[in-house]
Order: structure tokens, then sequence, then C-alpha cells
């Protein structure tokens, strides 16, 4: 696949060239979501101590080239932490575990100095619920603001209390979030895993897309590059299982194509784009 790759580009209003990468599973661990998102640098951990408390160095530095702006950033994030807590209170009671991150893609930085978290959280039953913000990029909305557990899965009677507690909060929760771009209304997803709460989370946001891969291999190009993208997609095709395109971001994307090797490991196709 490198070799067929070499000098072949994806062209948008820009051109950057495919990449060929591997996942293997014995050095790296089985391909979980999160753990995927970690490794590119789109979903950071973060401590409980720091939730809310920290705005990153590059950003702070690149705000103060706006008078007054270094102190509004720590007053929405202190707010922005506020909402946050206020929300997940009452639910401890029904969390067994809870872990925060950051949520960053290239195209936010367009559009906000304060990047959006999120809470995944597992209940006391096995099921597993993510928490954010809605987004509003002036090009990208968040689809939602009512969301839905996975139709799929069963809930118990103590995830129902949990929903219907996190129901009852939400208003006031909302109208405690500052006026940002990130944080528009809280969204939430739950569902029987994590990586299936924390996908139907980050789709809900449209900074994350899981597509069929076909659309990552154009069919408009010279005769030279079709046979190539065609070779790439039939390499793919015949050789991969539970394939699969992540596009993340917003006007600028990274497209991350991956699928399943017959040992296990995954094999992957990474190019970027950018639509305005």
């Amino acid at each position: 696949m490198r070799d067929v790759a070499q000098g072949l580009d994806f062209h948008s209003e820009t051109t950057y060239p495919y990449e060929i990468f591997l996942w293997d599973v014995e050095t790296k661990g089985d391909l979980k979501l999160d753990k995927f998102l970690q490794k590119l640098s789109y979903l950071k951990p973060i401590s409980l101590e720091t939730f809310g408390t920290s705005i990153s160095a590059s950003n702070l530095t690149q705000a103060k080239n706006f008078s007054g702006l270094p102190q509004k950033l720590v007053n929405s994030n202190e707010q922005l932490a506020g909402a946050y807590r206020f929300l997940i209170k009452p639910l401890t009671p029904y969390l067994e575990t809870i872990e925060f991150y950051q949520f960053e893609t290239r195209a936010m930085n367009d559009y906000s100095y304060i990047y959006p978290w999120i809470v995944l959280a597992s209940t006391k039953n096995g099921d597993w619920i993510s928490i954010s913000t809605g987004y509003d990029s002036g090009l990208f909305q968040s689809k939602s603001r009512s969301t839905t557990q996975d139709t799929a899965h069963t809930l118990s009677g103590d995830t129902e209390t949990l929903i219907k507690t996190l129901e009852n909060t939400l208003t006031e929760a909302n109208s405690l979030l500052p006026d940002l771009a990130v944080s528009k209304h809280f969204i939430w997803k739950i569902a029987a895993s994590k990586d299936v709460s924390l996908q139907n989370l980050l789709v809900s946001t449209n900074h994350f897309v899981v597509s069929g891969f076909k659309s990552i291999f154009q069919e408009d190009s010279t005769e030279r590059e079709y046979r190539k993208r065609k070779t790439i997609y039939d390499l793919v095709a015949n050789n991969l299982q539970n394939i699969r395109l992540y596009r993340i971001g917003g006007t600028q994307m990274d497209f991350y194509l991956i699928g399943q090797a017959q040992n296990q490991d995954w094999v992957g196709v990474r190019t970027e784009v950018t639509w305005t």
C-alpha cells in the first residue's frame, strides 16, 4: 500500500499526500476509539484536579495579542467548569468511574480559544455515559440538544434514574454555561460500551463523522491517479475487515481510514482535507 500511495495526493482546497500507517495490536493493544484519539492528540486526558482550571499555553499566548482576552478566558473557563460540576454532582451516586478529557481539532483553532471538554463515566451497572457541550463554529452546529441512549440497549432501573436526574438538571446547567462557540448547550449519550457512547457523542458535535471509506479515494483524477487509487481501494476492500472512515474536524478535516487485517493488526490510510 505504501508503494502504491507514493506520490498520490488528496485534492481539496489544499493538496495533501496519502499516508499509510499500522496499529500494531501487540505493542499498542486493541484499537479502542478513546485510545486511538489520544494517540492522535485529539483527545487529551485531564485530571479531576485540573478539570476546568487549565487553559492551553498556546491559546493563552495567542490570546495576549487581544486586550483583555486572557482574563476573559480565565473567567469563561471557570464558568464552564462550574456548569459541568453542577451537572455532574447529582449524577455521581450512580457512577462507578469518571474520566475527563479535552477534545481538540485543527478546525477549532479557527474560532475558539477554549476547547470543549468531554466527560466519560461508567455506571454501576456497566453502561457508559458521555457528556460534552454543543459546538457552533458559524458553519457547523451540533445536531440536537435532545439526545437519547442507544436504542438497541436495554437500560437498568438505576441507569433510568440516572437519565431522569440528568434531564432534570439540564435546563439549569445550560443556563450556567458561558456564551462561547464551544459551549452552546450540554449534549450527552449513553450506551452499553465506552466506544459506542464516545463515538455517538462525537458524531453529534459535527466535528466527527463515521462513514463509508470510498470517499477517501477520489474518482475525479487523472488516469494514472485513478489506477493508483483503485489499486489501494481494492487492497483495502479485499484484505481488511471492520473497515471504517473517521473524518475529524470542521472546515479542516483529517481523514483516517482503518481496517483490521487477518493477524488482528489495524492498517490505515490518512490524509488531510480543507473545505470552506
